[in-house]
């Protein structure tokens, strides 16, 4: 019992995460792109774009990362390349937004 009331739980969670995402243009030039390795042992590529925002008249500058798990066109960027990117924006559990690399526009 115990144990479906767990699946029930991670099953709404996963499905409130995905309601969550929406896909978005990330465009401008990188201020860094850094090349990783995760612990189960699989690469990865952090795009970093810069962003200005305004929050209650104050306007500031932000980085987004977008995080890309399997393009080869990723790990040729360089910073100072300016960039398209077709990104899914989702939101976790914390209410953090992270962005997930979909496509390079070139």
């Amino acid at each position: 019992m115990k144990r479906i009331a767990r699946m029930l739980v991670m099953g709404s969670i996963f499905v409130s995460s995905m309601a969550l995402a929406q896909d978005v243009m990330v465009s401008g030039k990188l201020d860094n792109v850094t090349q990783k390795i995760s612990q189960k042992g699989n690469p990865y590529v952090i795009l970093s774009v810069p962003e200005n925002r305004e929050l209650n008249g104050v306007k500031y500058t932000t980085s987004i990362s977008v995080f890309s798990f399997n393009s080869e066109d990723a790990k040729k960027l360089k910073t100072g390349d300016n960039v398209k990117l077709v990104a899914k924006k989702s939101v976790d559990k914390n209410g953090n937004e992270f962005y997930t690399l979909l496509s390079i526009v070139k």
